[in-house]
């Protein structure tokens, strides 16, 4: 009877160790550089941080093992519908707290936790954000968007495979508006 417990609770420790695979509600489809792309996405309520009626859009893209291999976010966009310009995300400046929106783009090697590349807004590009669609009732949530991104050409030893420019066009996504996560 022992062995029959003891066998349980191995299997319940592995099962509880086993990693599960992130899932969004929300799908992401645009053009990169002109080339069809999509991933996923989450829109995230900030009412918890004190930012009534806002919320972060975040975009991922994994490769076929599931690992991040891109990301990009527009953080403290006001829920309602129409259209706005998007601005830098500037994590070096207490502006970015007081700032009502902005952007930052990424991409990560490795098994998604080495950043491969920080792209910058061209901030001379139409950089928009628009929500089209939005259900209260439902929370849910539907926009497009038009980005453009560049690499600093100070950065240290870039990856020589990276564009130095990264356009995103035609951006559509759509997903439900949750709650700011507790952990």
């Amino acid at each position: 009877m022992k062995i029959k417990y003891l066998i349980l609770i191995i299997i319940l420790a592995m099962a509880g160790c086993k990693k599960e695979p992130v899932m969004f509600d929300g799908t992401i489809t645009a053009k990169k550089n002109d080339k069809k792309w999509n991933g996923e996405c989450e829109v995230i309520k900030l009412s918890r941080l004190g930012f009534e009626n806002e919320i972060d859009i975040r975009f991922y893209k994994f490769n076929k093992a599931g690992y991040t291999r891109e990301t990009f976010h527009i953080t403290r966009v006001s829920i309602q519908i129409g259209k706005i310009n998007i601005i830098q995300y500037n994590t070096d400046s207490i502006n970015n707290i007081i700032s009502i929106n902005g952007t930052s783009y990424h991409t990560l090697i490795d098994d998604g936790d080495v950043l491969d590349e920080t792209y910058f807004l061209l901030e001379s590009a139409e950089n928009t954000l628009e929500i089209t669609k939005l259900n209260e009732q439902t929370s849910e949530i539907e926009g497009k968007f038009n980005l453009t991104f560049y690499r600093n050409p100070e950065e240290e030893n870039p990856n020589p495979n990276s564009p130095d420019t990264v356009c995103f066009t035609n951006g559509e996504f759509k997903a439900i508006i949750t709650p700011y996560p507790t952990e």
